[in-house]
């Protein structure tokens, strides 16, 4: 019985078709892989604005507005959490999961990229806002 009221609470949080959720997030960990014994770059100071615009969780889609431009995401629901998957023109993948806590949302946000044949890797943590 617990479980099930958890459940519903959780769900009854969760943003409806056509919201809104706006993220500020700071860096917490950041570096480029030059080379195997090559690690450096970490800004943890660094910020983050995203938008996550036009939710449909139906047909599993939203849209990310940034600073060049918005692309289309996949959006995944859990219980009390969206999850947002970007696969970019060449292949590379950012992630963002959105979690439900009572009164807040906190989001994380992880950048899994290759530019040429550097790696550069990045995680953002903050808090978001259903609007």
């Amino acid at each position: 019985m617990k479980r099930i009221l958890l459940t519903i609470a959780l769900l009854a949080n969760t943003p409806a078709v056509g919201q809104t959720i706006d993220c500020t997030m700071s860096q917490l960990h950041s570096f480029k892989m030059e080379n195997v014994t090559d690690v450096h770059g970490a800004k943890p100071r660094d910020v983050l604005q995203m938008t996550f615009a036009d939710l449909d969780i139906k047909n599993q889609r939203a849209m990310m507005v940034g600073n060049l431009g918005s692309t289309e995401l996949l959006s995944l629901r859990g219980p009390g959490k969206l999850s947002f998957l970007e696969i970019t023109s060449t292949g590379n993948l950012m992630t963002t999961s959105i979690s439900a806590k009572p009164g807040s949302w906190w989001g994380v946000h992880q950048r899994q990229a290759f530019i040429g044949a550097v790696g550069v890797i990045s995680t953002y943590a903050g808090q978001c806002k259903i609007r």
